[in-house]
C-alpha cells in the first residue's frame, strides 16, 4: 500500500502511517476516541481518491473513530469541500465497515453514501444529509440524527437503540427489522417510512408524522405515540402492548391482527381522528378499545356526511351524553334541565303553583322535578297561565325523552357483553 504499512493478520487492525502511531482525537461527546492519522489524511484528498483507495485495499477497514468533520477550517482547503453548499462534501463515500464511533459529522454531506455495518456509535450527524444513504446494518447507538435528512435512506437492520432523531426527516427511508428501542423520535418526519418488522419498544413518538408508514409486525410496546400522525399508516400485526395513543390520528389505519393489550386512549381525543379505521374487528387485546374505535368511525361517518346538514345540531347533541355512552352526563343533562324550569317558575311564581302543598322556598324545584319525572301524570303541579301550562307541557315532554335515553344506556351497558 502506497504510504501506509499494515499490520499483519486480520485486516481490521489498525494500519500504521510510516509506522507512527495512532493519534488521540477527542470526540464530540467527550470520549478519547482513536482515529488512524494515514486514513484521515487519505480522506482529505477527496471522495474520489478515497473510493480508489477503498477498491484497492478493501480488506483494511478504516479507522475514522471520534474524527470531527464539524470543523470548517480543517477541511476548508482540502478536497471535501464543497463551496457550493458551504459544507464538507462525502456524497457517495464509501465509508462502509468503518469504525467512526464518536465522530462528529454535523452538517456533512453524505448523500447516496455507503456505510454499511459502519460503526457509528454516539456519531454526531446533526443536520447531516443522508439522502440514499446505505446504513444497513449499521451501529448507530446513541448517535445524534437531530434534524438530519435521511430521505430514501437504507436503514435495514441498523441499530438505533437510544439515538436522538428529533425532527429527522426519513421519508420513505427504510427501517425494515431496525432496532430502535428507546429512541427519541419526537417529531420525526417519516411519511411512507417502511419499519416492518422493526422495534420502536418505548420510543418516543411525541408528535411524529407517520403517515402511510408501514408498521407490520412492528413492536411498538410502550412506545409514545401522543399526538403522532398514523393516517393510513398499516399496523397489521403489531404489537402496540401498553402503547400511548392519546390523541393519535388514526384515520384510516390498518390495525389487522394488532395486539392492543393495555393501550392507553381517551375518549375525549378521539372525534374526527378515527374514521376509515380497517382491522379493528381481528385485533386481539383491549375490547373496550376496539368498541370504541368502531363507534368513533360510525360517528366521524356521520360529522362527514352532516357537515353541512341541519342534522349537524343533532350530532351536537348527541355529544353532549356522549353519543349515548355517558350516564353520568345524562343525568346531569337532566338536573340542570329541572333546575331550569325550577328557576323560571321561582322567577314567576303567578305561572305554576303546587296544588294543596304548603309552599317553601323549595316549591318551584319540586314543581319542576315533579312535572320532570311524572311524565305529565302528577295532579300536584297546576299551570295558571298558558306560557305555564306550555312551560309544564315541554318539561313533560324532556322528561319523558331522557327517561328513555337513562333506560337505554342502562340496558346497554348491562346487556352488552362485546
Amino acid at each position: 500500500m502506497r504510504g501506509l504499512d499494515v499490520a499483519p493478520g486480520w485486516p481490521c487492525q489498525k494500519p500504521f502511517a510510516n509506522g507512527a502511531k495512532s493519534a488521540f482525537i477527542k470526540s464530540w461527546w467527550g470520549v478519547l476516541s482513536m482515529a488512524n492519522p494515514a486514513h484521515v489524511a487519505k480522506l482529505r484528498d477527496g471522495v474520489e481518491a478515497w473510493n480508489r483507495w477503498r477498491e484497492q485495499n478493501w480488506n483494511v477497514k478504516p479507522d475514522l473513530s471520534g474524527l470531527d468533520l464539524s470543523n470548517e477550517k480543517s477541511f476548508k482547503r482540502t478536497a471535501l469541500w464543497d463551496s457550493a453548499t458551504g459544507r464538507i462534501n462525502l456524497a457517495k463515500a464509501n465509508l462502509g465497515w468503518a469504525d467512526m464511533h464518536g465522530a462528529n459529522l454535523r452538517n456533512v454531506g453524505l448523500q447516496e453514501a455507503n456505510l454499511v455495518e459502519a460503526n457509528l456509535e454516539g456519531a454526531n450527524f446533526q443536520g447531516a444529509n443522508l439522502n440514499n444513504a446505505t446504513l444497513e446494518s449499521a451501529n448507530l447507538s446513541q448517535a445524534n440524527l437531530g434534524d438530519a435528512t435521511l430521505i430514501g435512506a437504507n436503514l435495514k437492520s441498523a441499530n438505533l437503540d437510544k439515538a436522538d432523531l428529533r425532527s429527522a426527516h426519513l421519508s420513505g427511508a427504510s427501517l425494515e427489522n431496525a432496532s430502535l428501542i428507546e429512541a427519541d423520535m419526537r417529531s420525526v418526519q417519516a411519511s411512507a417510512a417502511d419499519f416492518s418488522g422493526a422495534d420502536l419498544t418505548r420510543a418516543d413518538l411525541w408528535t411524529a408524522n407517520l403517515s402511510g408508514a408501514q408498521l407490520v409486525a412492528t413492536n411498538l410496546e410502550e412506545a409514545n405515540l401522543i399526538r403522532a400522525d398514523l393516517h393510513k399508516a398499516n399496523l397489521k400485526d403489531a404489537i402496540l402492548y401498553s402503547a400511548d395513543l392519546r390523541d393519535t390520528n388514526m384515520l384510516g389505519v390498518n390495525l389487522d391482527h394488532a395486539g392492543v393489550i393495555g393501550i392507553k386512549y381517551e375518549r375525549r381525543f378521539m372525534p374526527g381522528k378515527y374514521q376509515g379505521i380497517r382491522g379493528v374487528e381481528s385485533a386481539y387485546g383491549d375490547a373496550i378499545f376496539r368498541r370504541d374505535a368502531l363507534d368513533q368511525d360510525y360517528i366521524d361517518t356521520l360529522a362527514l356526511r352532516w357537515r353541512r346538514s341541519p342534522m349537524l345540531v343533532v350530532l351536537w347533541l348527541w355529544s353532549l351524553i356522549d353519543y349515548g355512552r355517558s350516564m353520568v352526563r345524562t343525568v346531569w343533562i337532566a338536573t340542570l334541565i329541572v333546575a331550569a324550569f325550577g328557576f323560571s317558575y321561582m322567577v314567576n311564581p303567578s305561572m305554576v303553583e303546587l296544588v294543596s302543598s304548603e309552599k317553601t322556598w323549595f316549591s318551584p324545584y319540586y314543581a319542576s322535578l315533579i312535572t320532570f319525572t311524572s311524565l305529565g301524570f302528577s295532579n300536584q303541579v297546576a299551570g295558571h297561565t298558558a306560557t305555564g301550562q306550555m312551560l309544564l307541557a315541554a318539561e313533560s315532554a324532556l322528561g319523558y325523552f331522557t327517561l328513555g335515553v337513562l333506560l337505554a344506556i342502562l340496558m346497554h351497558k348491562i346487556a352488552r357483553r362485546s
